[in-house]
């Protein structure tokens, strides 16, 4: 069994230093994926994170972009191109949230929220596309969460998985789009860690019957 099924490849978590995007990234990191580490505000644990994935034995390195802004996006992609050549996953994790009722919500807030949770994830998407419309590759995006203090992020949440398909349409090549809200991706990060270490405990298992064998011989 392959414990490091993403080996040779390279992975991009948008807020990979933080929470969901953190536990992504690391999950990634032990399946053997090279991660670039997103960050805007958070590079301390973007820089932590992406240590933690080189103990682990795959390559990181954390990368700062603000993804509301489509410059400091293509520059982020131009780094990962001339460092990688290549991405073969996208993790559109990064999002803001309103600490507050949406009465309060200001034009300013509002703008914020799409900036990053809507814009970026398309920005983000676009580029990536051109990247991997080489040839086949897969695509997964991660949803902000959402709460009952987080109307409005839900509301931004409706119009980003309306972006699901449009890599898909603007590539001739075909891309792989997944997405899922955040409640699953501490699931999806929680269940691949948690299979790697089931696939470990097997072969320690078995490298234990064959040493038991070699005796009885």
């Amino acid at each position: 069994m392959n414990h490091r099924p993403l080996e040779g490849q390279v992975a991009l978590v948008t807020g990979g230093g933080r929470r969901i995007g953190r536990a992504i990234a690391l999950a990634l990191g032990r399946s053997g994926a090279s991660v670039i580490v997103n960050y805007n505000q958070s590079k301390a644990g973007a820089l932590a994170t992406a240590r933690e994935i080189e103990q682990m034995g795959a390559q990181a390195v954390a990368l700062r972009a603000d993804i509301s802004r489509p410059a400091q996006v293509q520059a982020m992609f131009r780094a990962i191109r001339k460092r990688f050549n290549r991405l073969d996953v996208l993790v559109n994790n990064a999002a803001v949230f309103f600490e507050g009722t949406l009465e309060k919500l200001t034009e300013k807030d509002w703008d914020r929220i799409l900036g990053i949770n809507l814009k970026g994830t398309f920005f983000c998407a676009q580029a990536a596309a051109r990247i991997m419309q080489r040839r086949e590759r897969s695509f997964s995006r991660a949803i902000g969460p959402s709460g009952s203090r987080r109307s409005a992020v839900r509301r931004s949440s409706g119009a980003r998985a309306g972006l699901r398909t449009s890599p898909k349409r603007s590539s001739s090549s075909p891309l792989r789009v997944n997405s899922s809200p955040a409640r699953y991706s501490w699931w999806m990060a929680g269940s691949l860690f948690s299979r790697q270490k089931a696939g470990g405990r097997r072969q320690e298992a078995e490298g234990s019957r064959q040493k038991a064998e070699g005796r009885r011989q």
